[in-house]
């Protein structure tokens, strides 16, 4: 068995990077959100930024679109970078980051 595709992702656009320069190497990576698929993202103010990056969880009804989202979120500054990855809904209505990604500044 051989996987030949997984999401967005095929096995014809990989390249092997045996005795590949790290300049070639780097023009094939995509970005992380390339991997994000059909997730739902979550835009976040810069205050929300700073508290999901400390690991604290947020108010669903404060996040702007989070309320009627049940399961994972990707959570994206204004820009559309990728700061975590995240469970929203819950019994407590909340967006609780699970994987933090982007370091704080």
């Amino acid at each position: 068995l051989v996987r030949t595709r997984i999401g967005g992702f095929a096995l014809t656009d990989a390249i092997d990077p045996t005795g590949q320069t790290i300049e070639a190497i780097l023009a094939h990576l995509q970005p992380i959100e390339a991997a994000l698929g059909d997730l739902p993202r979550l835009e976040l103010s810069p205050h929300q930024v700073d508290a999901i990056q400390m690991g604290k969880a947020l108010p669903a009804r404060d996040v702007a679109g989070a309320e009627p989202i049940e399961g994972e979120a990707a959570l994206v500054t204004s820009a559309g970078k990728l700061v975590a990855i995240a469970e929203v809904g819950g019994p407590l209505k909340a967006v609780k980051p699970r994987r933090v990604l982007a370091a704080r500044d």
